[in-house]
């Protein structure tokens, strides 16, 4: 009867996963998963620590591990037993892992049958299963019995391997909610300790869910039915409002790429084209080919996701354009949409041809971001680029290219290959480690970006700002060549190899990302090319990086210039050869399939590659932002309002309100109306005066991006609502900006941006202008001024000044 226990124990191990399967209280199942983890421990030190011999009470579980180890042990032996009791490893893991499946279930269990069988060839290591097993199947077949134990062995061992992955995730998930001090960052850099405080948003949810209030949350609030697609936890006791008026060191410490991996979806399960097809496929070439006078075979073929290489061996004497020469004539007698001939394979002295499989597989995101390829990557700015024809994954670093230039036309995939960039590197890296600057002049492909802290300025969509940038990062590049000279060190790697040493902050990457390029070279022609030749020609080595793409590779677009300084190119389907010229310098980006499928020259190489592209939806990305935007912004809004829960309800509702952009810049359509929005809402929330909250406010959008230092030497020139720059001469509105502040008694520049209805940057210019004309006393901080003349010697002043 000793096997009662471990037969009790697998039915629990069966039954409890259905629970978490069909289960929706997430908080109760990740504590029943944490349980079966626990209870695994305790009888994996039961069984280890048990003799037959001693007394239950020197067993390490006491009575019950001692009776638990006497049951495990009798009945599957001490190898099965361990294994047994290492299943509730599995199914917590799996849990965790958000794997929990029938079919990983039974795999599980099919290691725990495979060492049954093992044992069971020799029950002296097993219990009495193994003895039973054995004796019947030695009755049955006699020596036979080793070959079928073998085999089943073998069976239902296979299918383990696909477990070892989303185990490990898990088991990473459920440490990763213990909050330990971490000594390095993701690439393997060392960095400082930093103090881990409580976090207002741990746990970011890719599904919509409602945010729940803790118990001893403060409930002074009714409870309002708001959807958020954000799940929020809370920070106790609350905090007093800092007396602050610079924000603080903001570390992003709070989410972690295990965490944003879960916002993305997971792939499908999907049927591979079976061997069978392949094959038929294969003997149709080579047939199809003999009708051609060229003999050969089909040595090998390698089956990805949207295309099967065969690798195809002509026989002696056959001239190889004989046979590339045949590619229409063969996709025409196979009846295959186009086929593409690679000729010859890289040191193979094969022919590649690429037929397309008659149903395509859609290559999603999470499949290569969650693999140790990507997630321990150790060069700088990796991301996933794509699967090759053979169904291995693709990942580069684009700091080893350094600048990518992209073409193709709409719909085959361009934009989805910018999100899949900037979705790794936000992934991958804290804005401390990695700054951008994005430039949409279509104004609706990288719009949801706004917002995320990475951001050095708000995403640019107006043309003559887009060439104000490039000129100012001219300008930061040949800052960063100087201190680097002075330091005495050659490139970013090595700044930031040696910055501890000297007491200084490694500098981050720049990574700039201009989605419609052919827009800004048709109308700012070399207003734009001569900035971009130099950024691509010197940027490299102080760490920024261009990727540059475009729907028109014509050659008054893509120039001499850009693709002399743009080796590394990526093109998707294009309507013509001549196009494919332009991009590539060879004909066959025409012939691809579209929806991702590319050709890639990599770093050093003038040959392309074939790829197919991760798919990202906009849906995946805006929740990747949004998580990164909420973080930030509980922190911002927390640091003015205090760290207390109806911040944080306040923040999570502007960001699922799609209000972010009211507190980043002030040049949108309808920008005030919602900042407006914004406050007033705050004010019923936290029970302030509504001008009061829309002070801070401002303070917050005036400062929202964190600067980099070399924005001290060069900082970028704000436009004013004509369009034109600030200049130096006096401001045509200081004068009624001065009669308004004298009038009042004291003024800011906050005030004057409401009041006048002018830009921060400008406010401010006015500001500076009248204290250095003896109108208002000199700022301190943000806080107000107050004038030091009276309205009569305001008017005597400004008649002087011809005003």
């Amino acid at each position: 009867m000793d096997w009662l226990l471990p037969l009790l124990y697998i039915l629990i191990l069966i039954a409890v996963p259905w629970v978490l399967l069909a289960g929706k209280r997430e908080r109760i199942y990740h504590l029943v998963a944490t349980l079966y983890i626990l209870v695994g421990i305790f009888l994996l030190i039961s069984l280890i620590s048990y003799r037959p011999s001693a007394q239950p009470y020197q067993n390490w579980g006491g009575f019950v591990g001692h009776y638990s180890g006497a049951a495990l042990y009798g009945s599957v032996g001490f190898i099965t037993g361990l294994v047994l009791v290492c299943l509730s490893f599995v199914v917590g893991g799996l849990h965790f892992a958000k794997r929990l499946s029938l079919g990983n279930l039974l795999r599980g269990f099919g290691v725990l049958a495979a060492f049954i069988c093992i044992t069971s060839m020799f029950p002296s290591t097993g219990g009495s299963v193994q003895k039973g097993l054995s004796g019947w199947l030695a009755g049955l077949l006699g020596w036979g019995r080793f070959l079928l134990l073998g085999f089943l062995f073998f069976a239902f061992l296979w299918p383990f391997w696909w477990l070892v992955r989303p185990v490990k995730e898990g088991m990473a998930r459920l440490f990763s909610r213990i909050r330990w001090p971490n000594t390095r960052n993701r690439r393997g850099s060392t960095t400082e300790i930093f103090e881990i405080k409580p976090r207002p948003s741990d746990r970011i949810e890719s599904r919509i869910v409602k945010a729940e209030k803790p118990a001893d949350a403060p409930q002074n609030e009714p409870e309002e039915e708001t959807e958020t697609i954000l799940g929020t936890v809370w920070d106790t006791p609350p905090e007093e409002k800092p007396e602050q008026t610079e924000p603080s060191y903001y570390s992003g410490q709070n989410l972690d790429p295990i965490t944003l991996l879960s916002l993305f979806n997971e792939p499908p399960a999907v049927k591979e084209m079976d061997d069978s097809e392949a094959k038929r496929i294969a003997g149709l070439i080579t047939e199809r080919l003999k009708e051609f006078g060229v003999e050969g075979k089909i040595v090998d073929y390698k089956k990805g996701p949207v295309v099967t290489r065969y690798e195809y061996e002509p026989a002696p004497g056959i001239k190889l354009s004989r046979v590339v020469g045949l590619a229409d004539d063969l996709a025409l007698r196979i009846k295959a949409l186009s086929v593409r001939m690679v000729a010859p394979l890289p040191g193979k002295g094969l022919i590649g041809i690429e037929v397309p499989n008659p149903k395509r597989r859609v290559v999603y995101f999470r499949e290569l971001a969650e693999r140790e390829e990507f997630l321990r990557a150790s060069d700088p700015l990796t991301f996933a680029l794509g699967v090759d024809p053979g169904g291995e994954p693709k990942y580069e670093s684009l700091s080893r290219m350094p600048h990518l230039l992209i073409a193709g036309t709409t719909g085959s995939g361009k934009s989805v290959c910018i999100n899949t960039i900037l979705s790794c590197f936000l992934m991958a890296y804290r804005h401390r480690d990695m700054r951008l600057i994005l430039v949409d002049p279509k104004r609706v492909e990288l719009s949801f970006y706004e917002g995320v802290p990475h951001l050095l300025m708000p995403v640019i969509k107006d043309r003559k700002q887009a060439g104000e940038a490039l000129k100012k990062a001219v300008a930061w590049m040949e800052i960063r060549y100087r201190h680097f000279a002075r330091e005495g060190v050659r490139d970013i790697e090595s700044h930031n190899r040696t910055a501890p040493s000297r007491g200084d902050d490694p500098i981050p990457y720049i990574v700039i990302v201009i989605d419609e390029f052919s827009d800004l070279m048709l109308t700012m022609g070399k207003e734009v090319e001569e900035p971009l030749a130099r950024l691509a020609q010197m940027a490299r080595a102080v760490g920024i990086h261009l990727v540059v793409a475009t729907q028109r590779p014509s050659v008054d677009v893509i120039t001499g210039i850009i693709k002399a300084n743009f080796p590394v190119r990526i093109a998707f389907k294009v309507p013509s050869r001549v196009d494919s010229r332009t991009i590539l310098d060879e004909m066959g980006a025409e012939k691809l399939l579209g929806k991702g499928d590319m050709l890639f020259i990599p770093p050093g190489s003038a040959e392309p590659t074939r790829l197919h592209g991760p798919f990202v939806s906009e849906e995946e990305t805006t929740r990747l932002a949004s998580a990164l935007t909420l973080d930030y912004l509980n922190h911002r809004l927390g640091e003015a309002f205090g760290k207390i829960s109806e911040v944080y309800d306040w923040a999570a509702w502007i960001v699922n309100e799609g209000l972010t952009p009211a507190l980043t810049r002030e040049d949108e359509p309808g920008a005030e109306d919602r900042l407006s929005m914004i406050a007033e809402r705050g004010a019923r929330v936290l029970g302030k005066n509504q001008e009061d909250i829309t002070e801070e406010l401002l303070n917050i959008r005036n400062t929202y991006y964190m600067p980099i230092e070399e924005m001290e030497e060069a900082p970028i020139e704000t436009l004013s609502e004509e369009g034109v720059t600030i200049s130096g001469e006096l401001d045509p509105l200081l004068p009624e900006a001065a009669r308004l502040i004298v009038s009042r008694g004291q003024g800011s520049a906050t005030m004057l941006q409401r009041k006048i209805k002018v830009g921060f940057a400008r406010a401010a210019r006015i500001m500076d202008q009248l204290e250095e004309l003896g109108i208002v006393e000199p700022g301190e901080g943000t806080k107000s001024r107050k004038p030091i003349i009276s309205l009569e010697e305001l008017e005597a002043k400004l008649r002087s000044l011809g005003l």
